[in-house]
């Protein structure tokens, strides 16, 4: 049945999928495209052979190489691809350039750690790729020659992300325009006029989604135009700033009349607060649905943004599918209204608990959780739990109220105090047939390395346990979400 052999290749890793690929030929139809559309030469990557990587060639969409990728991966003709990512490194030629100068029908370009005298004759070259779409530059010095040519680009892309990004001050836009841009991201990008990288923000009428980490000018700059409505189909929004005033925050929600994607992480708590008190001014006293359009909110390190908010937002938010809290407390979930997220794909927050109630408490707010049955990632711990109870993760204390998460991929509960023993183990391997990864310690009272036999049963069924990588991890949002 092909609909079911797609259902397993989305669920195998990619090491399983070249053994089912060995079981008959139909199988190998079915599983060879999944085996090599992404091929990743690189440090983190498996290493093809030049045989099979030649035999296969047509099957590659995406590629990534750098400085450590053998030669040969740069002398093959991909057909097909469609994205390439290439890092830069020692010696007197970039790995990669040969790659990107014969591959005109890119759609998604990622260049790293160039040098200005191998990036620079391929600018011409991308300008004469007919379906380029998406730029990505990071850790790359541009000279102004390049910055221009860099604008021509610019007016045909729809999306641009530029890291670590050295801009010559001089650099111009003379009278372009940008009518094709929607997604833009600019972070920790040096020697650059505040003033430059606005007046191109404002030659993108069709921005739909900003993400910018820059200075004080910047921000001072941009509000204004953001409260203008100049981008009238702006809907997501990353302003990573710890100086945002008051007036400001009342500013940026009113020139937004339909946040969907909103992100305050690095948000002095004060900051954070008033953006989310405005927020329900903006729509309006006595109504519960200020937050109606948010579909993914990040406010992880604002613990101004408090257990109430967090409980109203669940409770008002039917279209949120991705939510990063800082904190919760249990008895607002129990005394609060039912939550109505029911899209909600993925929650990272810390359960609290009182000592005296967690008995009453807990299953009630399992409860709550067990509804969420499309959920893929939970993490119900940020690894701070020190003087409050957290989430008791057993089956005797409720566990099996959570049967119905059949979606669930990964778990996070790093430094709450767990007691998990072999019944856990038996239950999630039978409940969660989709969990990967595990981040937390299994049990804090370890008898005779019974974690350690824990962890190699569970991995032998296809689950990870980080026990040290936690919160951050789990949740870590994107600047700018991919387009699947």
């Amino acid at each position: 049945v092909p609909e079911l052999l797609f259902q397993v290749a989305a669920y195998v890793p990619a090491r399983s999928l070249a053994t089912c690929a060995r079981v008959c030929k139909t199988w190998h139809r079915t599983f060879i495209m999944f085996i090599w559309e992404d091929v990743k030469a690189n440090q983190v990557g498996r290493l093809h052979s030049m045989r099979a990587l030649w035999k296969y060639r047509r099957l590659v969409k995406n590629l990534e190489l750098d400085n450590r990728s053998p030669e040969f991966y740069e002398l093959i003709f991909y057909p097909n691809l469609e994205s390439l990512m290439v890092s830069g490194g020692v010696g007197n030629v970039d790995p990669g350039a040969m790659v990107v100068a014969h591959h005109r029908f890119l759609t998604r370009l990622s260049l790293k750690n160039f040098r200005s005298s191998t990036l620079f004759p391929l600018w011409d070259k991308l300008l004469e790729f007919p379906g380029l779409k998406e730029l990505a530059i990071s850790d790359t010095t541009l000279s102004k020659k390049e910055v221009d040519k860099l604008w021509q680009l610019c007016q045909r892309l729809t999306r641009v992300a530029m890291d670590e990004v050295h801009i010559p001050g001089e650099g111009m836009l003379s009278s372009m325009t940008f009518p094709n841009m929607r997604k833009i991201s600019v972070r920790h990008t040096v020697r650059v006029r505040s003033g430059l990288i606005l007046e191109w923000l404002q030659r993108c009428p069709g921005l739909e989604q900003v993400h910018c980490e820059l200075d004080r000018e910047f921000e001072a700059g941009f509000i204004p135009l953001l409260a203008a409505k100049i981008w009238p189909g702006l809907h997501s929004l990353s302003l990573r700033s710890s100086t945002l005033r008051g007036t400001e925050t009342r500013q940026i929600v009113e020139g937004m009349e339909r946040i969907e994607r909103l992100d305050l992480h690095g948000m002095s708590d004060q900051s954070a607060f008033f953006f989310m008190d405005q927020l329900r001014m903006h729509f309006g006293p006595g109504q519960r649905h200020h937050y109606h359009h948010l579909r993914e909110l990040c406010v992880r390190s604002s613990r101004g943004i408090g257990s109430l908010v967090i409980q109203e937002i669940l409770s008002s938010c039917p279209l949120l599918e991705k939510l990063w809290g800082y904190r919760i407390q249990a008895f607002d979930i129990v005394q609060g209204q039912p939550w109505v997220c029911m899209n909600l794909q993925e929650l990272c927050v810390s359960f609290r608990f009182d000592s005296k109630t967690i008995a009453e408490e807990q299953p009630l707010v399992l409860a709550q959780v067990a509804r969420l049955t499309r959920l893929r990632v939970l993490v119900v711990n940020d690894g701070q739990a020190k003087f409050q109870e957290a989430f008791d993760l057993r089956v005797e204390s409720g566990l099996d109220q959570l049967c119905k998460l059949r979606s669930l991929r990964t778990l996070g509960f790093e430094g709450s105090e767990q007691r998990m023993g072999w019944e856990e183990m038996g239950w999630m391997m039978e409940h969660w047939w989709a969990l990967q990864t595990i981040y937390g310690t299994l049990s804090g009272r370890d008898v005779h390395g019974q974690n350690k036999e824990m962890e190699k049963r569970l991995r032998r069924h296809g689950i990870l346990v980080e026990g040290s990588k936690g919160y951050k991890h789990a949740c870590n949002m994107p600047s700018i979400p991919s387009e699947n």
